[in-house]
């Protein structure tokens, strides 16, 4: 993923958004001034056991919401289905709703 090439160009003082189907790439995401969002998934939140251990130790973000830094977030979904084998341990799947607002709008 070329980062890079996707957020340069942006005005300054711009909230972005990053989408990125792997969850790596907020590793780096989260470090570029303005990104206050990165979404994500491919994990499967791991799906089935042992694998879901591997993936667990694997990814920087796994399953859920995170704060990496104060006012920057990460969201990992654990995906709507499943990957090759059909079923899941743990996580069901999920399609997830966001409502973003303005700072100090009425929702």
């Amino acid at each position: 993923m070329d980062l890079h090439s996707a957020l340069s160009g942006r005005g300054k003082g711009v909230p972005t958004i990053v989408m990125a189907h792997q969850p790596w790439a907020a590793v780096e995401a989260v470090m570029w001034e303005d990104v206050r969002l990165v979404l994500s998934g491919h994990t499967h939140a791991g799906q089935v056991l042992p694998i879901m251990f591997l993936v667990y130790v694997y990814n920087p973000y796994f399953v859920g919401l995170y704060e990496p830094h104060p006012g920057v977030y990460v969201y990992v979904n654990p995906g709507s289905l499943y990957y090759v084998m059909p079923y899941r341990h743990f996580f069901r799947p999920e399609i997830t709703l966001f409502t973003l607002t303005c700072a100090g709008s009425n929702p």
